[in-house]
């Protein structure tokens, strides 16, 4: 299993790429990555199971058996690049899917409202929605909102039904606490930046706890 302080390593690393406006990558695609190693970090550093099974896990796999070929795209294909980010072994010893979703304003458009019936019907993960609103009194306050099936979304994107993270998984608080003030920090605004260094809230990447 990954050392969790490794794990915050990496997250250091993509967040200086993050803050490099020379760096010539998608910002957004980055930010999902660096969330999904924050959820990991959560899980591990709470002693809880969870191991990475996501399709760009399966990239091996995948090319060998395409193998160059043109094969007929069928329905073991279609489940196997939508397999879940996740898979968490639950204090109770039972084994659940965990789809991690970034979301600035926690809102969802409705192709991936479709995308994630689609993928309740295949798989039934957990649906970890982990966002990043704005307060203008408290700053940037993270949320982790946890939908399981049957998912109830309202037309217009809002997650009619949730639980917190700490509610279904015996999250560590002084962790998750930690987690809160990285995501922060990754997401000041949309363009995936982070804050200014002479914001007096600013955040030092290396007082982050390992």
């Amino acid at each position: 299993m990954v050392n969790k302080n490794a794990i915050l390593e990496v997250v250091i690393v993509q967040i200086n790429c993050l803050n490099n406006k020379e760096v010539a990558m998608n910002k957004s695609v980055l930010i999902g990555k660096i969330v999904e190693n924050i959820v990991e970090y959560i899980f591990k550093a709470s002693g809880i199971e969870i191991y990475r099974s996501g399709a760009e896990n399966y990239s091996e796999l995948i090319r060998k058996i395409i193998n160059g070929r043109r094969l007929e795209y069928n329905e073991t294909l279609s489940r196997l690049f939508k397999i879940p980010d996740f898979i968490v072994v639950t204090p109770k010893k039972e084994v659940v899917f965990l789809e991690v979703k970034h979301r600035f304003n926690g809102l969802f458009h409705q192709n991936e409202i479709d995308a994630l019936f689609e993928l309740e019907e295949i798989w039934k993960p957990h649906i970890l929605v982990v966002s990043n609103y704005k307060y203008s009194d408290f700053g940037y306050i993270p949320n982790f909102q946890v939908m399981t099936p049957p998912y109830q979304i309202s037309t217009d994107g809002n997650i009619l039904f949730f639980s917190k993270m700490s509610e279904i998984w015996k999250i560590d608080l002084d962790v998750l606490k930690n987690a809160k003030d990285i995501l922060r920090r990754v997401c000041k605004n949309k363009d995936g930046y982070g804050e200014d260094e002479d914001d007096e809230n600013f955040i030092e990447i290396d007082s982050f706890r390992l």
